[in-house]
């Protein structure tokens, strides 16, 4: 039923025009139906066609010529090698059109500048409050502003990294008004932090770091060759937890620097020539309006305020940042005035005199003063380079006020033991001034010489051990930092000439204190060494793989006196309590962090013994909570019961003040009890405080994949890139699964030169190849993996994991022979392991070799003769059909019904003969057996992927050609579609086993290599423009249902 549309805005008054789309004013932003359908739907309630960008008649397209050029491809990649090819216009890398917001319900404005206006709204999908960037009404006619817009959010969608707020969702309003959601960043502004200040030295530690973080920001947009051209206080926003992100992009511009990514050189960028060549909207109410489009006076560098557009690069952004760091200062940015036409012609003319002198009087450190001089030159090429070099001279000056801090605390200490020295030298100035009265009584005037002299070398030997004392004293308090007990011990040496004239007595006081020093010197060089290897030890994890990391902690602590695989809990505890507190609390996270590390697998007493050490050695309650729950659960399959306990932690404030390993440890907790959205709202916290911490990053990098946040997760994995370059496996990994294969080839072919032995990476990446098509290129890559792999075995012959990742790449490889020998050879060894001869039988069996199946299978069954019944029965069944399969294909022979017929089609599948497959599961499906229905065998999942395969190889198939292919391709859709359909049936019984159920079905269907040629924007631009829209539906389709599968915290 048609819904009525005022023609008066009931907020503003405004009269609305016909087209107006319905749901909001175009003027406030007001809702004019409150509780009716999400704004960008049309009247009669039904969705509205979405807006394309960029095809044919699209938003962009539509624009006058210069235009629609807006930023489209990707940023300079920040490694190292050949720069990423450009994407031109309408190439198939663009990004695809996207449609109106109707899963954002728009619940009011929050602020409104010159160009754009920002709402609130609520994702009712992922039930999220996200912000809304739109264009103002009155601009839906300025293709300039229209491009600058989409500009901003494509940019902005690039840069990853979290100091910039992430880019949702790119689209318009039926108007064709342009919109961006992204992420709600609630907190403060640094202008609003200035601005309540009694002062500039109030506050100025914590503003300092803040503006380290906006310099860390702008270093990475350099890097990515991004320049903002509009930094001021107000676009930084302070978040409630410290996090500090760069807002409003809308005037970045890409450097031309291999950066360029449209049609034209730069130097055809359509910029207007200076301020006064754009043309003003009349508002006077923003210093960055539309009408100024090239910045906020107050903060841009003279080439910007006088338009010289070809000579801005990353050094305008320097004098920027340098205007901040004047306000920072001085309460004041590099140009100050009433009026803005002054403000404007001193930034015009590089007028920065009256800045650099309120600068010197300011009282701030003299680097700080010499920092923001040097960004405030007039002359670019004065300026540092880029605000990565800003970065680094600001943090290299924190640094070094935390020495200096560290130097006074010292200072203060000796100057106390001097103090103590003088009034013990006074006190026996005047018992030896009463002697030498005594004694001149007595006629005794030389003896009283000898006696004065005495008490001098004795005053000069108490004041030299009273420093000494007083340093190791200040070291006992701190024992854990070697450096303490260097400076006592370097007193000590200088000392010595000193103490010497109080006799042997004074000397043996000084050897003590010389043996109290190098003592603790050495309990501190020993623990210092341990924490620095078991760091090492947690990065390296991310390329390493877990067994050698696994290896390394237990011997690191065992080369530290703590055997943990063999002492005693007790002992283990009573030898770490005799530490330093502070290295027991630093030396814990560690236990957390090899807990998990073990998998769940193999070592159930190790993993018990690590939680134990862990809560007695502990001293903080809210830690101990967690380990308790941890213990309390049989195993880790039992922790879903602590699941209410585990929320309750994650979401206590105390949560926010854990170490790093500890902040996984309970995110690992809550995923395992069924809440990973839970674990990833933690892990967003934690990441603010150890921005810099690598496993975290990685962590939420997973675990944001998994919820089903794959841009996110690419922010965290590029963030997990910049601080180790070797880590970037799983950023692959992800990019493959997204269908964005041509970077994650270069992430392999990087990863492959950093890490030559890694056989995870050599294995995925030759694996990626194959998989591709390219068995050239993977052949040597593969071939390097299985050598690598030979190596380990070779010095840990008795690895069942190892053996299994060898025999699973040859069987990949297609090396059957080979595979099947590494298999005998380790039978031969005597290996008498479950799962090794069980996961070896169903390589054989998925592989046709049936033979060498059933012999596997009869060593599971002489290790546990009730080891899977279903499972067995089936590799039996299939290793008993095999041979009739040749006479089925051709017809001579047939199954005897619907079930067999299925086992046939799966035998046909592996061996690779797809269409065979496909017919004999149509027949099957259709022959109404309702076998299709049966959730647990997916046989109608398997069926669609045998039909995909079948449609690639008929597609390439001059016989079949496009049609049979796109013929094949609707059968699969039209399976996985019902598919699709009994998961929303099973989500809507509302059964957390179902969710999981879901949840993992739909994850499957996302990765599956057999759907990769219908699934991903680079696939799915190779299909007919008819079926591509249908697929592309249907993952849509499939991420929503993905998502409402995921448990609510």
């Amino acid at each position: 039923m048609a819904t009525d549309v005022p023609d008066r805005c009931p907020t503003c008054g405004a009269d609305l025009p016909a087209d107006v789309p319905p749901g909001t004013c175009p003027r406030c932003f007001a809702p004019l139906e409150p509780d009716g359908p999400p704004p960008a739907r049309d009247r009669s309630g039904e969705s509205a066609p979405p807006v394309d960008f960029d095809g044919p008649g699209g938003l962009m397209e539509t624009l006058p010529s210069g235009e629609g050029d807006a930023t489209r491809g990707p940023l300079r990649d920040t490694q190292e090698g050949p720069e990423p090819p450009l994407v031109r216009p309408g190439s198939p890398g663009l990004l695809a059109p996207t449609g109106p917001p109707c899963r954002i319900r728009l619940l009011g404005e929050i602020a409104r500048g010159g160009m754009g206006a920002i709402l609130r709204g609520r994702d009712e999908v992922l039930g999220r409050e996200v912000a809304v960037k739109v264009l103002l009404d009155r601009h839906r006619d300025r293709p300039d502003l229209i491009r600058r817009f989409v500009e901003e959010a494509r940019i902005g969608g690039q840069l990853q990294h979290p100091g910039v707020v992430p880019i949702y969702e790119l689209g318009a309003f039926d108007d064709r008004r342009p919109y961006f959601a992204m992420k709600l960043v609630e907190g403060r502004t640094l202008a609003a932090l200035l601005a309540g200040r009694p002062s500039p030295a109030d506050g100025l530690p914590r503003l300092l770091g803040v503006f380290e973080q906006v310099c860390q920001t702008m270093g990475y947009a350099h890097a990515r060759g991004v320049v903002h051209r509009d930094l001021k206080p107000p676009n930084v926003m302070v978040g409630g937890f410290g996090e500090v992100q760069v807002m409003d992009w809308g005037l970045a511009k890409l450097l031309r620097r291999g950066g360029v990514t449209d049609d034209r050189p730069a130097e055809e960028v359509d910029e207007p020539e200076s301020i006064d060549d754009a043309i003003g909207d009349g508002s006077g109410s923003d210093p960055s309006r539309a009408g100024s489009i090239l910045g906020t006076p107050a903060y841009m560098s003279p080439e910007q305020a006088r338009g010289e557009v070809g000579r801005l690069d990353e050094r305008s952004d320097v004098f920027a940042l340098g205007s901040i760091l004047c306000e920072i200062l001085t309460g004041q940015p590099a140009y100050a005035g009433r009026a803005a036409d002054e403000v404007r012609r001193r930034a015009a003319r590089g007028d920065t005199g009256e800045a650099l002198a309120r600068l010197g009087p300011c009282g701030a450190d003299a680097e700080l003063i010499a920092l923001a001089r040097d960004c405030l030159a007039v002359d670019p090429c004065a300026r540092p380079r880029d605000a990565g070099v800003v970065a680094s001279r600001l943090t290299a000056h924190l640094a070094g006020v935390q020495r200096r801090l560290r130097e006074a605390e010292r200072d203060r200490a000796v100057a106390e033991a001097r103090a103590g020295a003088e009034r013990s030298r006074r006190r026996l100035q005047l018992g030896l001034a009463a002697s030498i009265l005594a004694l001149m009584a007595l006629g005794g005037l030389a003896t009283a010489y000898e006696v004065r002299r005495g008490h001098d070398r004795a005053t000069r030997a108490a004041r030299g051990l009273a420093e000494v004392g007083a340093l190791i004293d200040r070291a006992r308090r701190r024992p854990e930092e070697p450096g303490r007990w260097d400076e006592a011990l370097e007193a000590i040496r200088g000392a010595r000439d000193e103490v010497a004239g109080g006799g042997a007595g004074a000397l043996a006081m000084l050897a003590a204190q010389r043996a109290d020093a190098r003592a603790g010197l050495q309990d501190a060089e020993r623990d210092a060494q341990l924490l620095r290897r078991l760091a090492e030890l947690r990065v390296l994890r991310a390329f390493q793989g877990l067994v050698p990391s696994e290896e390394g902690y237990a011997q690191a602590f065992r080369d530290a006196d703590l055997d943990l695989r063999s002492l005693p809990v007790d002992e283990v505890v009573a030898r770490l309590r005799r530490r330093p507190g502070p290295v027991v609390v630093a030396l814990v996270p560690y236990l957390d962090d090899w807990f998990m590390m073990l998998g769940g697998g193999g070592a159930p007493g190790l993993e018990r013994t690590l939680l134990e050490i862990g809560r007695a050695a502990d001293p903080d309650p809210f830690r101990s909570r967690l380990r308790d729950l941890l213990l309390s659960a049989r195993d880790r399959g039992a922790l879903g019961a602590q699941l209410p306990a585990l929320r309750g932690l994650a979401t206590d404030p105390e949560a926010d003040e854990l170490p790093a390993p500890t902040a996984v440890l309970l995110g690992w907790a809550l995923a395992w009890a069924g809440d990973m959205e839970g674990e990833a709202a933690l892990l967003e916290r934690a990441v603010v405080r150890h921005p810099d911490d690598l496993w975290i990053n990685l962590t939420l990098g997973y675990v944001l994949t998994q919820v089903n946040r794959p841009e996110d997760a690419l922010r965290y994995y590029t963030v997990a890139r910049a601080l180790r370059p070797d880590s970037a496996f799983y950023m692959a990994v992800l990019l493959r699964q997204l269908g964005r294969d041509e970077e994650a080839g270069r992430i392999y072919d990087d990863l492959g030169r950093r890490l030559p032995d890694r056989f995870e990476i050599l294995g995925d990446h030759g694996l990626f190849l194959l998989d591709r098509g390219r068995a050239e290129e993977a052949g040597p890559v593969l071939d390097r993996a299985v050598a690598v792999k030979r190596a380990e075995i070779a010095r840990r012959p008795d690895s069942t994991r190892l053996r299994l990742d060898l025999i699973e790449l040859l069987a990949r490889r297609g090396m059957l022979d080979e595979a099947i020998a590494a298999y005998r050879e380790a039978t031969r060894l005597g290996i008498a392991d479950l799962v090794f001869h069980a996961s070896f039988a169903g390589t054989m069996s998925a592989r046709g070799r049936h033979e060498e199946a059933l012999a596997a299978l009869g060593e599971v069954k002489a290790l546990d003769p009730d080891y899977g019944p279903e499972w067995v029965r089936g590799i039996e069944r299939k290793a008993a059909l095999a041979p009739r399969l040749p006479g089925v294909i051709s017809g001579d022979d047939a199954p005897a019904d619907a079930a067999e017929a299925i086992d046939f089609a799966m035998l046909a599948y592996d061996a690779r003969a797809y269409a065979d497959a496909t017919r004999l599961f149509t027949e099957a499906l259709g022959a109404g057996s309702g076998l299709g229905e049966d959730r647990r065998a997916r046989h109608r999942s398997d069926a669609a992927r045998c039909a995909v395969r079948a449609a690639a190889e008929a597609s390439d198939d001059p016989a079949g050609g496009p049609a049979a292919g796109a013929e094949l391709r609707g059968r699969a859709l039209s399976w996985l579609r019902a598919d699709l359909g009994r998961w929303a049936e099973l989500l809507d019984a509302d059964a957390p086993a179902g969710r999981l159920v879901v949840e993992l079905s739909l994850r499957r269907w996302q990765t599956d290599p057999d759907l990769a040629p219908v699934r991903g924007p680079s696939a799915l631009a190779r299909l007919p423009v008819a079926e591509r829209a249908e697929w592309r539906t249907f993952w849509s389709e499939v991420d929503r249902l993905r998502s409402d599968s995921l448990p609510s915290p």
